[in-house]
């Protein structure tokens, strides 16, 4: 029997070489898997960095939003050498005025950077603010108060974080926001539909031709920016759409009815319809020539003014002295020097228009002069006296008249002649006066010493001077010829402050400068009387 034997197959397994290429690979593809790990995972903490610098940005502008925007630059000064911002702020600041000086006072804002941790990363904040300017129509803001009227705030929230891949290891995120600058917040209600705005109506308008016209017309409500038109102006007048200033120099007279439009954002309009009248210049009439007499009221002018816009306010210039013009335009008063004067009288109306009158001239003619009698003279008690008083210039005929003559002397109004027989003594201090036919007056003080064997004053001997305000004053009066005992009174007038008594005493403190004619009268014990008159002086 065949004895058959069953072969089997080699069992073959990987070569080395094919061990150490499969190594090979499997080193490769785990060498780029983990590379890319990495990358990712770096990637990945990069990214969560920069989110939370966001948030903590959007943090920083929503607390500048809750601050009101009137009281964002509390604390804070225009830069005139502020620290340096941090990365990628610069540009932000170069359209803006910097408010980032700090005065010491509270800040509503930070003007340092204030820390906070996320994610074990410490992170800066920043807050930078500035002002900038918009135009009424929208657009950039910028930092030329030019650029528009609308002020805003712009906040610059900054944030930054330590991280090697950025230059300088330190990262940084920025953003920003405008702040209206108005003292209220607007308030918005889903509920409620948008209003016109309304125009204030200036009410009729009155102005004059070639005199300049600045008004500016408001609205209240709408939504901005509002814009401007007004098809009716009186010529010579125009409106800028974007403020509502009406300008400009009326051209022509006449009465114009203005419709004055407002639209706002929204285009929803409002209007307001008044009359603008437009009247002739101011004109003033210029006076003829005027004469007057010094020391004589004048005849009152009255200057007239037409046209303009009343009421008209007046000066003048070169007016003889004493003379005034009024608010009416009247020149009144009595001229107090003669001369030949160049007189202008202005008129000024209520729109400031000013309109002089030609130059006239106001002569003044000399008045009258008492000529005679003059300085002292001595009478005697019982004597007869016949004194003609005269006088040059003026204007005739003159009449005349006295104050305190000796006792039984007395003055003719029409002749100024001084007559009587002279009685008690001592002595008398007279105003002579004179006037003339158009009311000019001139007056002289005449000295009367009058002389007699009787009672007489012996003291005060003369004028009195030398005496001031507010220093005590005594001395007495005394007499002698007389019956003794002797009572004192004064008349006339005594300066304020002093006083006399029965026995003779003259006492007080003057309380006014000036000078006064004092009267002292003496009794005797018999009833016969004696007069002294003098002139006192306060300093």
């Amino acid at each position: 029997m065949e004895r058959r034997i069953r072969t089997h197959a080699t069992d073959e397994g990987f070569t080395l070489v094919e061990v150490i290429v499969s190594i090979a690979l499997m080193s490769i593809v785990m060498t780029a898997l983990t590379t890319f790990f990495v990358t990712t995972v770096s990637a990945t903490g990069q990214q969560s960095g920069r989110q939370a610098a966001i948030q903590l940005a959007q943090d920083a502008v929503e607390l500048a939003r809750a601050v009101k925007g009137s009281a964002l630059l509390t604390g804070r000064d225009k830069c005139g050498a502020c620290a340096a911002p941090v990365t990628g702020v610069a540009p932000y600041l170069a359209d803006v005025e910097e408010w980032d000086y700090p005065t010491g006072a509270t800040a509503q804002l930070p003007t340092t950077a204030t820390g906070a941790d996320a994610n074990g990363i410490h992170y800066l904040q920043n807050w930078y603010v500035g002002k900038c300017w918009q135009p009424i129509a929208g657009g950039a803001c910028q930092s030329d108060p030019g650029t528009g009227p609308v002020l805003f705030y712009r906040v610059i929230a900054a944030v930054t974080w330590p991280e090697r891949h950025c230059p300088g290891g330190t990262c940084s995120f920025v953003t920003s926001t405008l702040v209206t600058s108005a003292l209220d917040s607007p308030l918005f209600n889903s509920n409620e539909t948008a209003q016109a705005p309304t125009v204030d109506n200036p009410g009729n308008l009155t102005d004059e031709k070639t005199v300049p016209v600045n008004i500016t017309l408001t609205a209240t409500g709408g939504a901005p920016p509002v814009s401007w038109k007004a098809p009716s102006l009186p010529p010579g007048l125009s409106l800028d759409a974007n403020t509502g200033v009406v300008s400009g120099t009326p051209s022509a007279t006449g009465s114009y009815s203005v419709t004055v439009t407002a639209t706002d954002g929204y285009n929803l309009s409002g209007t307001a319809a008044f009359t603008w009248t437009i009247v002739a210049p101011l004109t003033v009439t210029t006076p003829a020539a005027q004469s007057g007499e010094a020391t004589a009221p004048a005849t009152p002018l009255q200057v007239s003014a037409a046209n303009g816009v009343g009421p008209y306010t007046w000066s003048a210039t070169g007016l003889p002295a004493g003379l005034s013009i009024d608010g009416t335009g009247k020149i009144s008063g009595t001229p107090t020097a003669a001369g030949s004067y160049s007189v202008v009288v202005t008129a000024t109306d209520a729109k400031g228009k000013s309109v002089p009158t030609n130059p006239f001239t106001w002569t003044v003619a000399a008045g009258p002069t008492v000529t005679a009698p003059t300085g002292t003279r001595t009478a005697a008690s019982g004597g007869t006296i016949n004194v003609t008083a005269t006088a040059t210039a003026g204007t005739t005929p003159y009449s005349w008249s006295a104050q305190n003559l000796p006792a039984g002397l007395s003055i003719n109004s029409s002749t100024g002649v001084i007559s009587g027989t002279v009685g008690i003594g001592s002595r008398y201090v007279s105003t002579i006066t004179v006037t003339d036919a158009k009311g000019g007056t001139n007056s002289v003080v005449v000295t009367w010493n009058v002389n007699g064997s009787g009672l007489r004053v012996t003291a005060p001997a003369g004028d009195r001077t030398g005496d001031s305000v507010g220093t005590p004053v005594s001395f007495t009066a005394t007499a002698s010829n007389g019956s003794p005992s002797y009572s004192w009174t004064a008349s006339g007038s005594l300066p304020s402050g002093m006083g006399i008594t029965s026995g003779g005493v003259v006492s007080g403190t003057p309380s006014q400068a000036g000078t006064w004619t004092a009267k002292l009268t003496v009794t005797d014990s018999a009833g016969t009387k004696a007069v002294f008159m003098f002139t006192w002086t306060i300093q």
